[in-house]
Parts: C-alpha cells; sequence; structure tokens
C-alpha cells in the first residue's frame, strides 16, 4: 500500500467542483497546543495535504458540503459526544481521532463514534499522516496489537470517567433488586428523569439496560 513504503504519503489533489483548478484535501486540526498543529500542519503540507487553521466554530466548518478532514484529539470521557456529533455532520467528512491515551477500547470508541481512523496522540505526525491517507482511502489503519484485542471481542474496559461514585451506588442498589420507582425515589428524581439519568449511564457502559448494566458493573467489578 502507497501509505506505507516509509515515506510521508502523498495525498493527490483533484479538481474542483467546477472543474476548474487544482485544490487538496483541506485538513483541520483540533487540539488545544499550539506548537502541536502547527508540527501536525507542516507535515500535512509535505503530504500533499491542504491544512487549515482550526476554525473558530468547527462544527460549522466540518458541516459544509464536500470532503474534507479533521484530526481530533480526545483527552477525557468528555469529549466523546462533540466527537460523535462532529462525524455526523457530514458524510464526506473524515474524522481521525488522536488519543491521548491509546488503549484498544478506546480505539473501538472512537472507530464506534463515526471516526474514519484511530491513532495515538503522542505519534509522529508522520505516523499521523499515514493514518489519515489510509483513512482518505477507506482503510482504518490500526496497531497490529489493538486490532487483535478488538477482534477478540473484549467487552470495555472499565474508564472511572465514564461512571460516578453515586452512580456505581445506583448499580449496587439496581443489582439487589432495587426498583427504577423505589430508586427514584431515594435520590429525589422523578420517575421519567431517573429514566433518562439511567439511559445516559447505559450508553457510557457501552450497553442498553438495566440488565446489561448489571452484568457490565459485575464484570468490571463495581458491585463487590
Amino acid at each position: 500500500m502507497p501509505w506505507l513504503e516509509g515515506t510521508i504519503p502523498r495525498w493527490p489533489a483533484s479538481r474542483d467542483r467546477d472543474g476548474g483548478g487544482i485544490v487538496s484535501l483541506p485538513v483541520a486540526v483540533a487540539d488545544s497546543a499550539p506548537a502541536y498543529r502547527r508540527g501536525l500542519s507542516l507535515a500535512l503540507e509535505r503530504a500533499g495535504f491542504a491544512p487549515v487553521e482550526e476554525p473558530d466554530d468547527l462544527v460549522a466548518w466540518a458541516g459544509v458540503g464536500g470532503c474534507r478532514a479533521l484530526l481530533l484529539t480526545v483527552r477525557s470521557a468528555s469529549d466523546w459526544e462533540p466527537a460523535r456529533c462532529l462525524a455526523e455532520s457530514n458524510p464526506e467528512l473524515v474524522v481521525v481521532v488522536l488519543l491521548v491515551d491509546p488503549t484498544s477500547d478506546r480505539h473501538a470508541e472512537a472507530l464506534r463514534t463515526g471516526a474514519r481512523g484511530v491513532t495515538a496522540w503522542d505519534a509522529t505526525p508522520e505516523a499521523i499522516v499515514e493514518v489519515l491517507a489510509a483513512a482518505v482511502r477507506g482503510y482504518a489503519l490500526l496497531p497490529s496489537g489493538i486490532a487483535s484485542a478488538m477482534a477478540r471481542g473484549q467487552p470495555p474496559l472499565f474508564d472511572p470517567d465514564w461512571v460516578t461514585a453515586e452512580e456505581i451506588d445506583w448499580l449496587r442498589l439496581l443489582a439487589g433488586g432495587a426498583t427504577i420507582h423505589e430508586l427514584a425515589d431515594k435520590v429525589g428524581y422523578s420517575e421519567r428523569a431517573f429514566y433518562r439519568i439511567l439511559h445516559g449511564l447505559y450508553g457510557r457502559m457501552r450497553v442498553s439496560s438495566r440488565t446489561e448494566a448489571i452484568l457490565q458493573a459485575r464484570r468490571w467489578g463495581l458491585l463487590s
């Protein structure tokens, strides 16, 4: 594959929609560190991409029609929902997630949010460009160890950012036989409001029901 030949891959320029001048794929780098953005932008430019300044309104930029790419840093659990919204904003947007903590479950979560590629935040600029070049061609370039762990179908590892201490107490009560009505009354919510809160908890636990949440909590050792 051309992006694995040991040099920075070059993204082929293409003609614009009017058939006129030659244009390169625009790529935005969304990261809080200016020096990091500059380093990646230089590597992208050398590879034939068209790096752009991080837009003031990233959602609006991503939602513009046409093919474009976004390198998006994910540092914490709160970054997943914005990543999902960005990936869904434009079917032609190629999102590559840069993981500060690149575990196998976070690689899988990045792909579940709609990212076309994912790699470690501290990978070399050249390696990140390789992952982007693969993604724009329809391939997900993953380290073999990460791919093997994902293929084994292991349940997601517990991430303390996903479940609070109070929510662990709720799970223990549910596992002990408490009803949603009883638990909602105990914590001071209406039953309807508490159902919505639990639905959000189930989503962060990567499950869809009370029973699955209890089983997941047991696998993670939260009920002991």
